[in-house]
């Protein structure tokens, strides 16, 4: 969804209303838990790569070939928004288990479409093994009202927000960040913006987020806040958390640029 051409800028803003807030919560990104209710190492997360109402068409099934039938590796495929995942089994039984099924996904390439691309992540140790079952649909899929080279995300009303990601397969440079809140108490409040790692599903490691910076005097008379001239990088594989010290509504966005490198690609 967003631009990585060399040079090219954009904005991305999310908004919050009613008793929403800003705790780093992600909006727009279509999802899914398979849990074979096997225990906690059997299940698996996925994720679409790309925020868009187009990824909630997706859907993820595992397939036992039945007994009888030796398959000797976990495989994927897809045909259209339909991801298979052919378990690895004995002649007896199903053997493939969770961290199998999701290095099998985050190795396989052959997407039909960008939107249908995903990422997954094993819980626990993932050692579990799992067994048939699906298809089944992704959700949480949404878009940004797009204008120019800005991207305006509305959370619905009382929903949260905080969590971004730029879909970069190259270092970005967050160029700068701005934010209006509703602030009616008397404060003061902080909002904080860290910069975080992610898991395979892309899912913040909560643990590494850095602070980039913390604005402590939110008031009822000095609601917005503007930095200019951030130039912090955003590897792949990193998002930025925003959060309030309370739950405040209002707005936040952030200017993006891929950053140059040489040789230019």
């Amino acid at each position: 969804m967003y631009p990585s051409a060399v040079g090219h800028k954009f904005m991305i803003q999310y908004a919050v209303s009613g008793t929403g807030g800003f705790d780093g919560t992600e909006y727009g990104r279509a999802r899914r838990t398979v849990d074979p209710g096997l225990g906690p190492n059997a299940i698996v997360y996925f994720a679409s790569k790309l925020y868009g109402t187009a990824s909630n068409g997706l859907t993820i099934e595992y397939v036992d070939a039945g007994a009888g039938v030796v398959v000797s590796a976990t495989t994927v495929t897809q045909v259209g928004a339909a991801i298979r995942v052919l378990l690895r089994r004995s002649a007896i039984a199903v053997l493939a288990t969770a961290l199998e099924v999701a290095a099998a996904v985050n190795a396989f390439t052959a997407y039909s479409s960008p939107a249908f691309a995903i990422a997954a992540r094993a819980n626990g140790t993932g050692l579990s093994v799992v067994s048939a079952i699906g298809p089944l649909a992704f959700t949480g899929g949404a878009d940004p009202v797009r204008e120019g080279s800005q991207y305006l995300w509305t959370v619905p009303t009382n929903g949260n927000a905080g969590f971004v990601q730029l879909e970069n397969p190259f270092p970005m440079w967050i160029l700068g960040f701005s934010a209006r809140f509703n602030v009616l108490l008397p404060g003061p409040f902080t909002v904080t913006v860290q910069r975080v790692r992610l898991e395979a599903d892309l899912t913040p490691v909560l643990g590494e987020a850095v602070g980039i910076f913390v604005f402590s005097g939110l008031t009822p008379s000095a609601v917005d806040i503007a930095y200019t001239d951030v130039k912090q990088l955003v590897h792949p594989g990193q998002g930025l958390l925003i959060t309030t010290s309370a739950p405040l509504t209002g707005f936040f966005n952030i200017d993006v640029m891929r950053a140059a490198e040489f040789p230019y690609a």
